[in-house]
């Protein structure tokens, strides 16, 4: 069966929320914002990872509180992962390879 692409937009949606509170988070350190600010970096930075490189700056506070958010989305894409597999080990023969219902999120 093919990816349910209604899924796959609340996944990216999803993703882009967690995202987007990494960066406000972010944007509160000053020190950060400003080598950020040296360095040129751009929003693609964000979504590849890249900015990754400059975590180094960031101040105790902020980096606890961005541990902390990324405990909550791995949480979330481990309960999206837990669900699935329970859907095809129930699922009927055939329909092993669907995505969770519309309705899970």
């Amino acid at each position: 069966a093919e990816p349910n692409p209604a899924i796959d937009m609340l996944d990216k949606l999803s993703y882009k929320h967690y995202l987007q509170q990494v960066s406000e988070l972010l944007e509160k350190d000053e020190g950060f914002k400003k080598n950020l600010e040296e360095s040129n970096a751009t929003s693609d930075d964000f979504e590849t990872g890249n900015i990754a490189k400059h975590l180094e700056f960031v101040a105790h506070n902020v980096r606890t509180k961005l541990d902390e958010l990324k405990r909550v989305e791995v949480d979330r894409l481990h309960q999206v992962a837990r669900k699935e597999a329970e859907l095809r080990e129930t699922a009927e023969p055939g329909t092993e390879n669907k995505r969770l219902p519309d309705d899970f999120f």
